[in-house]
């Protein structure tokens, strides 16, 4: 076929190689830029493609999209030009929240299930050795990547890829992790929509606890596992039991542990190991630096929520203690964003001694807090966590950065 790809910053060019490889004919154009593809927009406007290929952010007005030629997401595009590995078990995840810590969760149920690869925005990784492939963004492109390097294992049982804003298809399970939506597309379209129209593609789709989208055939999480305080009870085809974690007791954790409890039981594991599953780092991982503590929920899916939960369980850590906040957002890159009212709305709502804000004009966050918390500004992450550190042993830092780490 020849085939279009559309956007050459989110995946497309690795899309584009791939396809190629696959013995396609590919054009690609920079739809936002104009500089990088290897043909201009006025020169793909004067050809005819058997395919287009976008992705699901691309305002659906914009004119090669409205040719008549068949366009499908770069999402669905994977599935052209690569295919999962004989054998080997797929797990997409996507959501607007939840979908690193759901992947990890999964990934403690399934290292005794042999060889694998967990693909999440920390990284891409071979399981059981635990060594880095390599650290790409989780645009669904990447996943052509992945498949491509369980391919080349000798055998690769399993495959866990977090995914933004959709899922491929391909996947023996598709899990989505929140019911929250956003516009994308110029605002033309629905996150959420998109990621339920691509998850019908998976041959099982399950959603997290809490996510009210209606999908015929799906399974609920809430149906297969009930939490009462920090214990677990989960039943489904004969596979019936519980665990105890603390972390149920941690909004965003709970719904992780639910959602990869019930999906253990979809795929017919025991999923009472989740018993010993510790936080990971940058999701509420506790841990202490010249003599002060520190809990790290900077992420991909930081938040005005994610900051309130990480402040509510610094509060139960070390209760009496005033609070440090570094807050805001470093990479630029990450769909959902995180709004300076919204940063001010997170450090109205928790009231630390001291914020320090990441953000392109903090001074639009410091004009709409209330007066009395010290404020200073940060350019990054780090600098955020250096500056804190400064406020002293009787104080406990929280950093709730939105972040790809």
């Amino acid at each position: 076929m020849k085939i279009l790809v559309l956007d050459t910053i989110h995946g497309g060019k690795t899309l584009a190689e791939y396809l190629k490889r696959a013995g396609h004919v590919v054009d690609t154009v920079d739809v936002y830029r104009g500089r990088d593809g290897s043909v201009s927009e006025d020169e793909a406007a004067g050809k005819v493609y058997d395919l287009i290929a976008a992705p699901v952010h691309l305002d659906p007005d914009y004119r090669l999209l409205n040719t008549g030629t068949d366009v499908i997401s770069h999402h669905e595009a994977v599935a052209v030009a690569a295919s999962v590995p004989e054998d080997t078990l797929l797990i997409e995840i996507t959501g607007a929240r939840g979908k690193t810590t759901t992947a990890h969760a999964l990934l403690h149920l399934m290292e005794k299930d042999g060889c694998g690869i967990l693909h999440t925005s920390k990284g891409t990784v071979r399981y059981p050795e635990k060594d880095l492939i390599f650290k790409r963004s989780i645009t669904p492109a990447t996943l052509v990547e992945v498949l491509s390097a369980a391919a080349g294992e000798k055998e690769c049982r399993w495959i866990i890829a977090e995914e933004s804003v959709g899922v491929t298809g391909l996947g023996d399970l598709g899990v989505l992790t929140s019911g929250t939506d956003y516009p994308i597309a110029n605002g033309k379209k629905s996150a959420l929509d998109e990621k339920i129209r691509l998850l019908k593609g998976c041959k099982k789709i399950l959603l997290a606890p809490g996510v009210e989208a209606d999908i015929p055939g799906a399974y609920y999480s809430d149906d297969i596992v009930v939490v009462e305080d920090d214990v677990c009870r989960f039943g489904y085809a004969g596979i019936k039991g519980e665990f105890s974690n603390k972390l149920l007791t941690v909004e965003g954790y709970k719904e992780a542990l639910m959602t990869a409890a019930a999906a253990g039981c979809i795929l017919g594991k025991d999923p009472s190991g989740l018993g010993s599953f510790s936080a990971l780092e940058g999701r509420l991982s506790y841990s202490t630096r010249d003599g002060k503590g520190i809990i790290d929920n900077s992420n991909s899916g930081a938040n005005r929520k994610t900051a309130l939960t990480a402040s509510a369980y610094a509060h139960r850590f070390s209760p009496g203690q005033e609070q440090v906040l570094v807050i805001g957002i470093e990479a630029e890159n990450i769909c959902e964003g995180f709004p300076d009212d919204e940063i001010a709305g997170a450090i109205s709502d928790i009231m630390p001694y001291a914020a320090v804000v990441v953000s392109k004009d903090p001074e639009n966050v410091r004009k709409i807090i209330p007066p009395g918390i010290e404020f200073e500004t940060a350019s990054s992450l780090e600098e955020g966590a250096e500056k804190a550190m400064k406020y002293g042993t009787n104080r406990i830092i929280i950093l709730s950065v939105k972040t790809w780490r």
